[in-house]
C-alpha cells in the first residue's frame, strides 16, 4: 500500500496497492494519521496484531484486513517525508534481514518518484491556470476588436466600455 503525502491538504493519499482491497473508495487515511507519519523518518515493523496499533488504526487496509504483521517505510526525498510503503501481512511473522534491507533501500528511489509526481501534477495544473488565461485573453481581445471596428472606437475606449460592463454585470 503506497501513500502519498499531500502537505497542502494535510492528508495521505493512496496512490497503489497490490493484494486485498483497501477498504475504502476514495483512498484517503485521517488527517492525523497523516500528520503522525509525515514527521516519521523510521521504519516502523510490527510481527504480531499490527490491527490493533494505534498508529495503524485509521490505515483503510489495516483496519479492514485486521493485517498481524506490518513493515511501514517512509519514502523520503531531500529529507521530506514524501510518502509511507506499507507491507502488511495476514499472519503473525518476523521480517526477513534481506526484506528489510530490500524495503529500506527503496525509501529514497520511491521518495523521488512520488516528488516528481507532485512535482508533474503541479505543473499541469499551472499550463491548465495559464491555457485558461489565454483563452481569456483571447477572447477580450477578439471582443475589444468587435467593438472597434463597429463604433469606431479606440482599444482604450473599446477596454474601458468592456471594463464598465464586466463591473456593472459583475461577470
Amino acid at each position: 500500500y503506497l501513500y502519498r503525502f499531500d502537505y497542502d491538504r494535510a492528508a495521505a493519499q493512496l496512490m497503489v496497492w497490490a493484494g486485498r482491497a483497501p477498504g475504502t473508495d476514495d483512498g484517503v487515511a485521517s488527517r492525523e494519521m497523516a500528520r503522525e507519519h509525515a514527521r516519521r523518518e523510521s521504519p516502523i515493523i510490527l510481527h504480531g496484531e499490527a490491527w490493533r496499533d494505534r498508529r495503524f488504526a485509521d490505515f483503510p487496509e489495516v483496519a479492514r484486513n485486521r493485517f498481524e504483521c506490518v513493515a511501514s517505510v517512509p519514502l523520503i526525498e531531500r529529507g521530506i517525508t514524501r510518502g509511507l510503503l506499507n507491507v502488511c501481512r495476514e499472519r503473525p511473522a518476523s521480517v526477513d534481514p534481506g526484506d528489510l534491507t530490500f524495503l529500506l533501500g527503496l525509501s529514497q528511489p520511491m521518495g523521488a518518484l512520488l516528488a516528481g509526481a507532485s512535482e508533474n501534477e503541479s505543473l499541469r495544473e499551472e499550463v491548465e491556470r495559464l491555457t485558461r488565461q489565454l483563452a481569456d485573453r483571447k477572447l477580450l481581445e477578439r471582443a475589444k476588436g468587435i467593438l472597434q471596428a463597429r463604433r469606431d472606437w479606440t482599444e482604450e475606449e473599446a477596454y474601458l466600455h468592456l471594463r464598465r460592463q464586466s463591473r456593472q454585470r459583475r461577470t
